[in-house]
């Protein structure tokens, strides 16, 4: 698992254990209302991760602009930048796709 999926995780079960609650209705056995909770925290803390790893894509493209734009581009530096952007975009597929849906939220519960 990676470190934003990880952070994830965490973010989530931290949450949980401070009896932090995302609103469930009220008919909603308990099992269920915690397996929903749990899914909204990974869902909410995904964002997060995934918002910060947006503004690094943008952090890194503004700084390949500026270098692009300058006298004597460095070919090797635009070159990792554009690596890095590339993982950044790797790394939010890689969380989207490792979200939990809500098809299985309820049926164990």
């Amino acid at each position: 698992m990676g470190a934003p999926l990880s952070r994830i995780y965490l973010i989530a079960e931290m949450n949980l254990s401070i009896g932090i609650a995302a609103p469930v209705a009220p008919e909603a056995s308990r099992g269920m209302q915690r397996q929903l909770q749990a899914w909204a925290f990974v869902v909410r803390a995904s964002v997060e991760v995934i918002q910060a790893l947006i503004d690094e894509i943008g952090e890194r493209e503004r700084t390949m602009e500026r270098w692009l734009r300058s006298p004597k581009p460095d070919p090797a530096a635009i070159g990792t930048l554009v690596l890095e952007i590339r993982a950044r975009r790797v790394e939010i597929d890689r969380i989207i796709g490792a979200l939990p849906t809500l098809e299985g939220v309820g049926e164990t519960g």
